[in-house]
């Protein structure tokens, strides 16, 4: 069992950055589809983006000594800050980024990616190791 150190959190944080690069792209930059399916695919996106981002910010608490409790206490504060970049990402599409849009859908995914992220790692990384 180890405490945890910020260099444990790197990858997430440079899956955070690229993130927000996508996130910011000019609208004319983003890729148009000409088919579409009952739920658009960029929602779909939007999910595994947001779980990948919790999964990879709840990881290094895998073999920390934090206990069972504050572990996951952790993971939701990971999964709430989620929801909120979502959200923030919505805001600055609409008010500084051209050609995108404040869209109420993807934060619902965004929060959806989130939550489940939250359930995966909490399965996978919630009880301390023996």
């Amino acid at each position: 069992m180890k405490s945890l150190r910020l260099k444990q959190f790197l990858p997430a944080i440079a899956y955070l950055a690229f993130t927000f690069y996508l996130f910011t792209l000019p609208g004319d930059e983003i890729p148009k589809l000409d088919w579409e399916f009952p739920l658009k695919i960029d929602k779909l996106v939007h999910i595994g983006l947001f779980l990948i981002l919790v999964i990879g910010f709840t990881y290094p608490f895998k073999k920390s000594i934090l206990n069972n409790f504050k572990r996951k206490k952790c993971f939701l504060y990971i999964t709430l800050l989620g929801i909120l970049y979502g959200v923030i990402i919505e805001i600055i599409q609409k008010y500084f980024i051209i050609n995108r849009s404040f869209d109420l859908f993807d934060i619902l995914s965004d929060s959806i990616g989130s939550c489940i992220g939250y359930l995966i790692a909490s399965y996978w990384f919630g009880k301390r190791e023996a």
